[in-house]
């Protein structure tokens, strides 16, 4: 065991010495890597790994092989809990594909593993008597440390649902301290065009860490006409 201890401090130093990064970065993928294996994760009765994965744009979480799937019952009784609570996540209740928390502090003797994020809900609306078309999104979810997001908002149209979408009107804003139901709009005159909505941005945490934000949950499209009227059946030729 000695030996073996020396044998890779030496060869620690030798990559030091020579420069050599890539061992190390190497070795920290691969800490990372068993970290995430070992990272116990609590999700609740019908949310699947991946639909979490991909709602927090974290996809290491897939590589857990210790997770506990929690009952309502048993979610309801974290409610309750005084002191450490699990993090658990769930569905919202007006989105069953919508992932959200139930509870959240670390688990007992296990290191915690921050994960921020941030995600949008969109939906298009129109207004008849005004000949008006709206892009609109809403914060669904709020991950650990978001302090505040930056973005663009834009409001694209095309000729075909199916198209290729352009910026018909753009609109920068940010939120401080945002939290779920918070809502962004962006407007353009209607048209005889399909309509849909974009979103780029960043959110920045309490310690000035920034991140890209994740894109939108389930982008709309909407086909109006001039007056802003919606065309609900409208089917594109073949």
């Amino acid at each position: 065991m000695k030996l073996t201890k020396s044998l890779v401090s030496l060869s620690l130093s030798i990559a030091l010495l020579l420069g050599s990064s890539s061992s190390l970065i190497s070795a920290k993928s691969h800490e990372e890597s068993v970290y995430f294996e070992n990272l116990p994760i609590s999700i609740a009765e019908g949310i699947s790994l991946e639909e979490l994965a991909e709602a927090l744009d974290e996809p290491r979480i897939l590589e857990s092989k210790n997770v506990t799937i929690l009952g309502k019952e048993e979610i309801r009784s974290l409610s309750n809990v005084v002191g450490e609570r699990k993090k658990v996540y769930g569905a919202k209740k007006d989105d069953d594909s919508k992932i959200d928390y139930v509870a959240k502090e670390s688990v007992k003797g296990v290191q915690p593993f921050i994960i921020n994020a941030i995600a949008f809900d969109h939906y298009m609306t129109s207004d008849f008597g005004n000949g008006e078309v709206y892009s609109n999104i809403e914060v669904s979810a709020v991950v650990g440390d978001v302090a505040s997001v930056s973005f663009t908002h834009s409001i694209t149209r095309s000729n075909y649902e199916n198209g290729s979408y352009k910026t018909s009107k753009s609109k920068s804003s940010s939120m401080s301290n945002p939290r779920v139901g918070r809502s962004h709009q962006v407007y353009a005159n209607s048209d005889t065009a399909w309509w849909s909505g974009y979103l780029t941005g960043t959110f920045t945490s309490s310690k000035g860490t920034t991140r890209s934000i994740a894109e939108l949950n389930g982008p709309e499209k909407i086909l109006t006409n001039t007056l802003g009227d919606v065309y609900p059946d409208y089917v594109d030729p073949l």
